[in-house]
């Protein structure tokens, strides 16, 4: 059996997607608000606030600005950053699998358990 499309993703096993679970709509929401609204709030403020600190240590030290330096070390950890995050994307891709697949086989469960049969976990 081919585990793959015709563009060579992985495909799913499942026939159908699974179904929602209660406040999934909100759980995906909150995500959304954090990571799109929240993290950009935090991220860049922060940021600056680290470049304000190396220029007040570099006006403190009366040491020359060094841009070669820390776009240096911008590149090495953009670069490492981008290698780390390919190698964990198919293992979020096999988690997200795997979650999807718990909740058919919970629900097909509980459709089992409705009709009287006995669930032993």
């Amino acid at each position: 059996m081919n585990d793959q499309t015709s563009d060579g993703k992985a495909r799913s096993p499942l026939k159908e997607a699974p179904l929602r679970v209660p406040g999934q709509s909100l759980d995906d929401e909150r995500d959304r608000l954090v990571d799109d609204v929240v993290l950009p709030y935090l991220l860049f403020p922060t940021v600056f606030w680290m470049l304000a600190l190396i220029e007040w240590l570099l006006s403190v030290q009366r040491a020359p600005h060094q841009p070669k330096l820390f776009a240096a070390v911008a590149l090495i950890l953009t670069a490492a950053a981008v290698w780390r995050i390919r190698r964990l994307w198919p293992q979020v891709r096999a988690l997200r699998q795997g979650r999807d697949g718990e909740r058919v086989v919970g629900q097909a469960l509980e459709e089992l358990r409705a009709d009287g049969a006995r669930v032993l976990g």
